[in-house]
C-alpha cells in the first residue's frame, strides 16, 4: 500500500519585468517643397457691342391656377369637468357679556342768573361807493394763411382682360377696360 502526502516547499525564484526605454535615433530625410509658378496667357474674346436697346411690348397669356381656401366647421366633442361650488354655512353661538345700563332720572333744581335782555335795531348809515365801468371794444385783425390743395391728374392705360366662358351671341372676343392711374399731387 502506497501513502501519498502533500507537502508545500517555498522555492525562491527571480521574476523578470521588462520596461520600454526610448532610444533617440537620427534619420536624414530630404524635404521637397513644390511651389506653383503662374504663367499668364491672354486670349482675346470677341464681345458684341450693344449700341441701343429698344423694348417691345408683347402680351403673353399664361394660364395660372388660383387656389381658394374655404373654412368649414367640423363637429368635435370636447369633454370638460363642470365643478359647482355650493356654500355650506354653519351657525356657531358665542356668548358675549354686555353690561345692562339702567337710567334713573333724578330731579335737581339749579338757579341760573338771568342777564338783561338787549334788543338790537338796524340804523341806515349813508356810504358812497366808487365803481369803475370798463367797456371793451373788439379790434379786428385779418391773418391770411396759404393752404395747399392737391392737384389730381387722371391718366388712363388700356388693360386687356380675357373673359373665360361662352356668352350668348359672342365668340369669346377680348374686352378692353381702361384702368385709371392717379399721379401727382401731395397728400
Amino acid at each position: 500500500m502506497l501513502l501519498v502526502a502533500q507537502r508545500v516547499v517555498d522555492v525562491p525564484s527571480t521574476l523578470t519585468h521588462e520596461r520600454a526605454v526610448e532610444v533617440p535615433e537620427v534619420l536624414t530625410v530630404e524635404a521637397i517643397t513644390e511651389l506653383p509658378r503662374a504663367q499668364v496667357e491672354q486670349i482675346p474674346v470677341e464681345i458684341p457691342k450693344v449700341v441701343s436697346i429698344q423694348p417691345q411690348e408683347r402680351i403673353e397669356e399664361i394660364p395660372t391656377t388660383i387656389l381658394q381656401e374655404r373654412a368649414f366647421e367640423i363637429p368635435q366633442v370636447q369633454s370638460v369637468d363642470a365643478i359647482t361650488q355650493v356654500s355650506a354655512p354653519y351657525a356657531q353661538y358665542v356668548e358675549k357679556v354686555v353690561p345692562r345700563v339702567v337710567t334713573e332720572p333724578k330731579q335737581v333744581i339749579v338757579e341760573v342768573p338771568q342777564a338783561p335782555l338787549v334788543e338790537e335795531r338796524p340804523v341806515p348809515v349813508p356810504h358812497i361807493m366808487t365803481v369803475e365801468a370798463l367797456r371793451e371794444e373788439p379790434e379786428h385783425y385779418i391773418h391770411q394763411a396759404a393752404r395747399e390743395l392737391p392737384k389730381v391728374n387722371m391718366e388712363y392705360r388700356e388693360r386687356v382682360v380675357e373673359m373665360q366662358g361662352a356668352i350668348a351671341g359672342s365668340s369669346g372676343a377680348r374686352a378692353a377696360a381702361p384702368a385709371p392711374v392717379l399721379t401727382g399731387g401731395s397728400w
